[in-house]
C-alpha cells in the first residue's frame, strides 16, 4: 500500500517540480540570476533524489518503509520551500521593484558613516553628562 502511494505521489511531485522550473522568469532579472540558477540546481537535485526514491529496488523493502516515507516528506518540503520562497519572489519581481531597489542602492551609497561612529556610546554620554547636578 505504501509502495503504491510513494509511486504515485513521487511521480506527481516530479511533474510539479518540472513545472516549477517553468515558472522561473526567462531571462531572470540581473539581481535574480544567481538565485534562478541555484533554484534550478536545487530542483534538479531533488528530482534526481525523488526518482531514486521511487525507482531504486533496494529501497522497496518492507524494512525501509519508514525511512523511505521520511525521505519523501523531506524532499516534498524542499520543493515547497523553493516554490514558496525564491521562485515566488522572482515571479513577483516587477519593473517597480527594480526602480525601488535602484533608489535604495543609490541612497545607501550617498549616506556614508564614519567607522568610529557608535550611536549607543554617544547616547550614553549625552544621558549621563547632561543630567542636572544637584548642589
Amino acid at each position: 500500500m505504501l509502495e503504491a502511494y510513494i509511486q504515485r505521489t513521487a511521480t506527481q511531485l516530479i511533474e510539479r517540480a518540472i513545472a516549477l522550473k517553468g515558472e522561473i522568469p526567462r531571462p531572470p532579472q540581473p539581481e535574480f540570476q544567481r538565485l534562478a540558477s541555484q533554484c534550478c540546481m536545487k530542483i534538479d537535485d531533488t528530482i534526481g533524489e525523488l526518482r531514486k526514491l521511487r525507482d531504486d529496488p533496494d529501497l522497496k523493502d518492507a524494512e525501509t518503509e519508514a525511512v523511505r516515507l521520511l525521505e519523501f516528506r523531506r524532499l516534498a518540503a524542499q520543493i515547497d520551500r523553493v516554490e514558496n520562497g525564491p521562485i515566488a519572489a522572482m515571479a513577483r519581481g516587477t519593473l517597480h521593484d527594480v526602480s525601488v531597489n535602484q533608489l535604495l542602492y543609490q541612497m545607501t551609497r550617498e549616506i556614508i558613516y564614519r567607522s568610529s561612529f557608535q550611536p549607543s556610546a554617544c547616547f550614553r554620554k549625552v544621558i549621563f553628562t547632561s543630567a542636572p547636578t544637584s548642589t
